[in-house]
């Protein structure tokens, strides 16, 4: 795939601008970019507070390049390969259709296929204990061969249908994130006290990503993006929500 817009952005060390105009340019395969909109002298201390973003730079990996130990203030992409399938959310919406969001009516339409899991119709909203650690390892396997701690659960997955002006709804994520399905751009931003020392991140990830990112030092979002719907989960790494 050539990538000279993209190569030209790395070489200058010039992120791509968290707003702007050129939304349709190329996006690298894998490498992030960082933005230059940090003014740090080298011989200025950086505030303990900052020292998360400053120094722990985001790292994009392949799943057999995963670590080995859990690192809480290292933010990671890793790159699984592994999109839920259509009939993977399908099953996830019969089993917890309280732990999602947006589903059209075109997903519940096919209550049918929910037997004999569940009754129809669904006694909505439920009022039960969900496990939600399980719920993750259920719908996402993968995380049983991965080194986030053992209490790393499940909040919800949303579909998210592509804006028409391509970055106009950027989504808040938590500390731990699944792209299911459809394509997105993750975006990274320092506090606003720790921007003279630290880099705005932005770079494209596509079904099968999973990301960690410790949101005491930064916010995360996620915008919508191509024209596939975005289906999104959300969870945290540490204890159930």
């Amino acid at each position: 795939m050539s990538l000279p817009i993209a190569k030209k952005y790395m070489s200058e060390n010039k992120g791509v601008p968290l707003h702007g105009g050129d939304e349709d340019r190329p996006f690298p395969d894998f490498d992030p970019w960082w933005t230059n909109d940090c003014e740090q002298n080298e011989s200025e201390p950086i505030p303990a507070n900052c020292t998360g973003c400053a120094q722990k730079h985001l790292k994009v990996m392949l799943l057999e390049d995963a670590p080995r130990k859990f690192e809480r203030l290292h933010p990671l992409v890793i790159k699984t390969g592994k999109p839920l399938l259509e009939e993977e959310i399908q099953h996830f919406l019969c089993q917890y259709p309280e732990a999602t969001e947006g589903f059209s009516e075109g997903f519940f339409a096919k209550w049918w296929r929910c037997f004999p899991e569940r009754w129809f119709p669904f006694p909505y909203p439920w009022r039960r204990p969900l496990n939600r650690s399980q719920m993750l390892r259920e719908l996402f396997p993968v995380f049983t061969h991965l080194p986030f701690p053992k209490d790393a659960s499940l909040n919800k997955c949303s579909f998210l249908h592509p804006e028409p002006v391509v970055g106009s709804k950027m989504h808040k994520m938590p500390d731990l994130f699944i792209i299911g399905s459809g394509g997105a751009m993750l975006q990274l931003i320092p506090p606003f006290q720790c921007r003279r020392h630290c880099q705005s991140v932005a770079m494209p990830i596509e079904p099968g990503d999973i990301g960690y990112v410790d949101t005491t030092h930064w916010k995360v979002y996620v915008i919508a993006r191509g024209v596939q719907p975005l289906v999104i989960c959300d969870g945290t790494a540490f204890s159930e929500l």
